[in-house]
């Protein structure tokens, strides 16, 4: 059995609700690389274990969202299972994406410094429900506006991300 951790993967989107009774889900995505890539599978966390789940098929409806049918689920109860989950993929297919096509989301996981504090955590979300985008570090324990003029370096490679932050803005949140 292969064992995969959650630093060996990226978010690319969400499942949603079944769609029809034959298994397929509705879900959202952040990232398309799946489909440039021909990514064979996605991966879902299922009692905190990461499991790979085969595409037998999907079918973009919009942009960001399309219809997902894996292998072996084949009922809406099944589907109704997998419904809710970030789905991942698997780092190296992050890299076959220029940086230039990168997201925001694509960011998640990366390890942020700061130039006067040093380190302060990973990226665990990112959170772009209002007109300020905000990084999540470490399941919320701290927030960061992400915006262009406080990240200095993204280093891919390393999977970093060099921040200068204002005076401060640690200080409001009792970091």
């Amino acid at each position: 059995m292969i064992n995969i951790n959650k630093d060996e993967l990226f978010p690319i989107g969400t499942t949603h609700a079944p769609h029809a009774l034959q298994g397929e889900l509705s879900c959202s995505f952040t990232n398309t690389v799946f489909d440039e890539e021909e990514a064979p599978f996605f991966v879902l966390e299922m009692d905190e274990i990461f499991v790979p789940f085969y595409l037998e098929w999907y079918r973009f409806k919009t942009e960001t969202t399309a219809l997902v049918k894996f292998e072996g689920v084949d009922s809406e109860a099944e589907a109704r299972e997998l419904a809710g989950k970030t789905i991942y993929l698997p780092v190296a297919y992050r890299g076959m994406s220029e940086p230039e096509d990168l997201t925001l989301h694509d960011l998640v996981g990366f390890e942020v410094v700061d130039r006067q504090a040093g380190p302060l955590g990973h990226v665990t979300a990112v959170d772009d429900t209002t007109m300020n985008v905000l990084f999540v570090l470490d399941d919320g324990q701290l927030v960061l506006p992400a915006h262009d003029a406080f990240v200095e370096q993204v280093d891919y490679e390393n999977r970093l991300l060099c921040v200068n932050l204002p005076d401060g803005l640690l200080d409001l949140q009792g970091k």
